[in-house]
């Protein structure tokens, strides 16, 4: 919707259960490449929300939809998709906004909760700006009634129009963030509270327009 109105172009790649391209670790690892037509003016958005784990050594992984595990729960790792992935996507030019909802999966394997710290403190390497869903020791929630988990939720709802500046009149990274920060944690009782990483020089900027009335 932002296309003609805040970017001249708006390039989309959508990889989700009921989408054309289903979230198994080939499709997701094929679709990295896809970044590689950003450049300098453009801006990036990475957008990963679903399941994901830390193996014994702390490893982050996110998991696809075939991922696997073996018979002692232990995960196999060439069917997930690893941090140093994921980072490697995030080198690349322009500005980046990097958004990462993912909780432990209900029963996957032996790890506990998946906690994201060490990952985007190694994403932190590529500049991006990172929001992420909630403090490394809290659960992602979720709630049938939106469909989403309660992040998501609101970063949708967010860039619906629900985040506008007052000043500006438009949505951007800061309203947006501190819109989604107060929802989730209103939703949440203060149970979920998430967690937003600037990088150094960092310069507030426009996401969205809201649509007009």
């Amino acid at each position: 919707t932002q296309e003609g109105k805040r970017y001249g172009k708006v390039n989309t790649l959508v990889i989700a259960d009921g989408e054309k391209q289903k979230p198994t670790a080939a499709a997701i690892r094929e679709s990295f490449a896809w970044f590689k037509q950003a450049r300098e003016r453009d801006l990036c958005i990475l957008f990963i929300a679903g399941h994901a784990v830390n193996d014994s050594g702390g490893n982050y992984y996110f998991l696809p939809a075939d991922a696997a595990f073996d018979g002692s729960g232990v995960l196999d790792p060439r069917t997930a998709i690893s941090h140093r992935e994921i980072n490697a996507v995030l080198d690349m030019p322009g500005r980046k906004l990097f958004i990462l909802d993912t909780c432990h999966s209900a029963g996957a394997g032996k790890a506990g909760i998946a906690d994201a710290n060490s990952f985007i403190r190694q994403a932190m390497e590529y500049y991006p700006v990172i929001f992420s869903s909630s403090r490394g020791s809290e659960v992602s929630l979720e709630k049938e009634e939106y469909r989403h988990g309660l992040f998501t939720y609101s970063i949708i709802k967010g860039l619906e129009g629900s985040a506008v500046s007052p000043i500006s009149g438009t949505i951007t990274m800061m309203s947006l963030n501190s819109y989604v920060s107060e929802i989730v944690s209103e939703l949440s009782n203060g149970r979920q509270n998430p967690t937003t990483i600037t990088p150094n020089g960092y310069v507030n900027f426009i996401l969205a327009e809201p649509e007009k009335k």
